[in-house]
């Protein structure tokens, strides 16, 4: 019981990381104002949770170039996205979302992935 507690609160922290994060990275790449990116961010990293059960499996068993993956399946999930918040600007959607999901990654997920592996 005590596990799975600790493993919702890590996936709910690595949920708030990313999303600020992601935030700043909207924000800083002039997306919208803090409050759409804010709330753009959320949506975003709701939708990419869908993914996350099957990446931690493959970094486990494939790993770095599960990395690789996820950050192109989170892409093109938060793309979509933030294609139907903001339909005018669908190249500029794609550039920031892959963008906001390399800041995460190379921010959070990498050196946590590489921290993992030297255990």
């Amino acid at each position: 019981m005590a596990s799975i507690l600790l493993l919702i609160i890590t996936l709910l922290i690595i949920f708030i990381l990313t999303t600020l994060v992601e935030t700043v990275a909207l924000q800083l790449l002039k997306w919208g104002s803090f409050k759409q990116s804010a709330q753009a961010s959320v949506v975003m990293n709701i939708a990419s949770i869908i993914i996350w059960p099957l990446m931690v499996f493959l970094v486990q068993e494939i790993g770095i170039i599960a990395l690789v993956i996820a950050v192109l399946l989170s892409t093109l999930i938060e793309a979509i996205l933030l294609t139907r918040i903001k339909r005018e600007t669908i190249g500029y959607n794609i550039l920031v979302a892959l963008i906001a999901n390399l800041a995460s990654y190379l921010i959070l997920l990498l050196p946590a992935f590489w921290y993992s592996r030297s255990g």
